[in-house]
């Protein structure tokens, strides 16, 4: 049965359940915490957020990148050997590179706007850090936790322990989540240069 091209969607908009509950908590505390010194942010603390941002942003985008490469040059799963060695690839990208430069990208940003009182205020901010919780839901859930399985089946059946009917069965969810989390990533990058004034956020009290 072929699958409604709209199903890979279906996991991100399941991953946003409750995450504006959780940033409208996040920025009632953001508010009371302050790395500063004299009221200033020293400014070795700001050079330090931004190179980690940076980093993590380009290790994600660059991991996605090759993950959407990998995913579409994959072997069939007929081709077992090349298949499984692809798979392990691809389960060591999700893990060892998109994962943690995910996870630098989002606590960078959140230690940030803790610092810095402007950022509180902006809505690009807080529409990024939005986006950038819901692609660490949906990543953990839909990219790396999927991946790391089907390397590890794919190698499994390749030692004649598995049925080579259970693989690539989440390839086409796989690949539209990707593209979106791709696209998403690039579109973060574009607020942080532009900083649209897309919404004012007043002030805390």
């Amino acid at each position: 049965m072929v699958r409604d091209p709209l199903d890979c969607f279906a996991p991100l908009a399941k991953t946003g359940h409750g995450t504006l509950r959780r940033l409208h908590r996040l920025r009632q505390h953001t508010t009371r915490v302050r790395l500063t010194r004299n009221g200033r942010v020293p400014d070795a603390v700001r050079r330090l957020l931004k190179f980690l941002h940076t980093m993590g942003s380009a290790g994600l985008l660059g991991a996605l990148a090759s993950l959407v490469v990998m995913l579409s040059l994959a072997p069939n799963p007929a081709a077992l050997p090349g298949y499984a060695a692809t798979r392990g690839a691809m389960g060591a990208v999700a893990t060892w590179v998109f994962l943690p430069s995910l996870a630098v990208t989002l606590m960078s940003g959140l230690v940030a706007m803790a610092v810095n009182r402007a950022y509180l205020n902006a809505g690009w901010a807080w529409l990024k850090l939005a986006t950038g919780v819901l692609m660490f839901e949906g990543g953990l859930v839909y990219v790396q936790g999927p991946m790391q399985r089907e390397a590890e089946l794919s190698a499994k059946v390749l030692a004649g322990l598995g049925n080579p009917a259970t693989l690539a069965v989440s390839l086409p969810g796989e690949r539209g989540t990707l593209w979106v989390l791709l696209l998403v990533s690039a579109a973060n990058v574009a607020l942080g240069i532009w900083r649209p004034r897309v919404l004012r956020i007043p002030h805390a009290t």
